[in-house]
């Protein structure tokens, strides 16, 4: 049995793709000690490993926070201000577990620099897409300009903060590139490589092992015997996002003499009395079970997280996409580039369509079969990908050649 230590940053988008794996890790007979903030601690415990949580870390919240607002170099900023506030105590921790190999997330730059510094090999948690210097991430021009004019006064701040970092610790300068894609000795990625953009310019040590599709409990219920017409249109911005009602207008408008029909999540935090003048052919929920509806769905409208993008394409369901903020837009981008959908609203500020423009563009993707045939062939690109159970074999056999342990973990 092999140790580990997890550090993860505090994101349901981050934690979520990782917790088959560790569960399964666990299930192998792997000690995992996962870090995160106190908030998250039912979820992680419940996949059977041992929880720990950080000391308090406004910094590592401040860049979700700032992630959603689109401030890129704001969020390398707060990413190297945590690791700033948490790397001496990390370092204790990893000093007295003195764990086989460190495993830390894409964005969790302090795990990368713990196990850098303590020369313990290092295996990445990648949930959105890989990313290394000289491989550009898939914004349009428009989105380009959204972060300039969001991120412009923050560049400063982030170039200060690394070079009083590497000054301190040593180590080689890092750009946006290598903060956003902390990578290891192994790289998890959790989508396909059908999916990951230039996948042919990432070497063996990145292992596209696809999404872990589950069903997850507590997202709310539904009443199927409602879905009475076809076509059925899901709309959903997430959970950071929700609150849009200017958003829920323009579909309201957008839509109100469509003969589909359309179910609406605004959010488990959004007041349905705030979300008023639906049209007959709408339902309104604050949340409904996602994973169970989608079967039932002929177009998904979507903020374009990496998760339910994920989920949409592993149910052949083809995306009208609305991003929210800079790493949507890349999903979003994604989504276009592969024909499995059409994406919108890259004009700063991202996220602001009309309804003429969702109208148009959920009819064209409706009136196409040949996005639903590219969207199913994404989603068997994912089930064929190997999902939790290759994670942790590539996990497993990566710590047997650097511990010297024996094979028997392996899935059989």
């Amino acid at each position: 049995m092999s140790k580990t230590i997890f550090f993860n940053i505090p994101a349901h988008g981050h934690i979520n793709p990782t917790l088959a794996v560790v569960a399964e890790l666990a299930r192998r007979g792997e000690q995992v000690i996962y870090y995160n903030s106190e908030a998250y601690r039912d979820k992680i415990s419940a996949a059977g490993v041992e929880f720990r949580p950080y000391p308090a870390i406004p910094a590592a919240l401040e860049a979700v926070r700032a992630a959603a607002d689109g401030d890129i170099f704001g969020v390398g900023y707060m990413l190297v201000e945590t690791t700033r506030q948490l790397l001496p105590e990390i370092r204790a921790v990893v000093a007295q577990e003195q764990p086989d190999y460190i495993m830390f997330d894409a964005l969790c730059f302090w795990g990368k620099e713990a196990a850098r510094l303590a020369g313990i090999p290092q295996v990445a948690s990648i949930p959105l897409f890989a990313m290394q210097p000289g491989v550009r991430p898939p914004l349009p021009p428009l989105a380009q300009i959204n972060i300039v004019q969001k991120s412009l006064f923050t560049l400063i701040d982030y170039q200060s903060a690394m070079r009083r970092h590497r000054q301190q610790y040593g180590g080689d300068p890092l750009g946006m590139a290598g903060v956003f894609g902390n990578a290891g000795a192994l790289n998890i990625v959790y989508t396909s490589a059908d999916f990951q953009f230039h996948a042919d310019r990432f070497d063996a040590r990145y292992k596209f092992v696809g999404p872990s599709i589950a069903v997850r409990g507590g997202y709310g219920d539904f009443d199927f015997s409602l879905l009475t017409r076809k076509p059925v249109v899901f709309i959903s911005l997430g959970t950071v996002h929700a609150n849009r009602s200017d958003f829920y207008q323009a579909c309201f408008k957008a839509f109100a003499d469509h003969p589909g029909l359309f179910v609406l999540a605004v959010g488990g935090q959004t007041d349905l009395s705030t979300v008023p003048g639906a049209p007959p052919n709408f339902i309104v929920r604050q949340t409904v079970p996602q994973l169970d509806l989608l079967p039932q769905v002929d177009v998904f409208i979507t903020h374009g997280g990496m998760n339910s993008v994920h989920e949409a394409l592993y149910h052949a369901v083809p995306l009208v996409a609305v991003p929210q903020q800079i790493e949507q837009a890349m999903v979003a981008r994604r989504v276009a580039d592969t024909g499995a959908g059409v994406a919108i609203g890259f004009a700063p500020p991202l996220g602001k369509v009309t309804a003429a423009q969702l109208r148009q563009a959920v009819d064209q993707v409706l009136a196409d079969p040949a996005y639903k045939q590219r969207a199913a062939r994404l989603g068997a690109s994912f089930k064929a990908a190997g999902g939790y159970q290759r994670a942790a074999d590539e996990i497993l056999a990566f710590a047997a050649q650097v511990t010297g342990a024996a094979t028997s973990h392996r899935h059989a």
